[in-house]
């Protein structure tokens, strides 16, 4: 019997033994087709049939519809793959770009981190944010209480 278990937090699919004419988008008239073929050949055998190339598969005649349902099982299995492939390597490629892009990232961090460790270390406690060097500039040009307020400024020279 084909496996219904479905990856963490993702539902279970119905499969072509639960429904011979269930067609994920993108598959062709054909997939179908050959669903519903093999569909006939196992709903034939008993539910109970052996897997493909056990020791009970081997001992069954060959003409037995548990037989001939175990390889037509185990074919559809190996088609249903290959019709699932290409959305299969993209969801792989999606994954492993999201998982190289988190380790980067997490990298970065860590590099940033560690250059601020070493600024600290290399300047001592003396180091300040551009913010705050930018603040003492701006109230150190500031005008004072008695400078000259030149000539724009509006002030009386005679």
């Amino acid at each position: 019997m084909i496996n219904e278990k479905s990856r963490p937090a993702q539902a279970a699919s119905p499969t072509f033994e639960s429904d011979p004419t269930v067609q994920p988008i993108g598959h062709s008239r054909f997939s179908a087709a050959r669903r519903r073929w093999a569909w006939a050949f196992i709903s034939r055998a008993t539910p109970t049939r052996p897997a493909y190339g056990s020791p009970a598969w081997l001992s069954l005649p060959d003409g037995h519809p548990n037989k001939i349902a175990a390889v037509v099982v185990a074919a559809e299995i190996w088609a249903r793959r290959a019709d699932d492939l290409e959305a299969e390597l993209r969801r792989d490629l999606a994954m492993d770009r999201q998982a190289f892009k988190k380790a980067e990232d997490a990298e970065y961090v860590a590099n940033w981190r560690a250059h601020q460790a070493w600024v600290s270390s290399t300047l001592g406690t003396n180091v300040t944010s551009f913010q705050d060097r930018r603040a003492r500039q701006l109230d150190a040009a500031r005008p004072r209480p008695g400078d000259f307020p030149g000539r724009s400024g509006g002030g009386d020279l005679a």
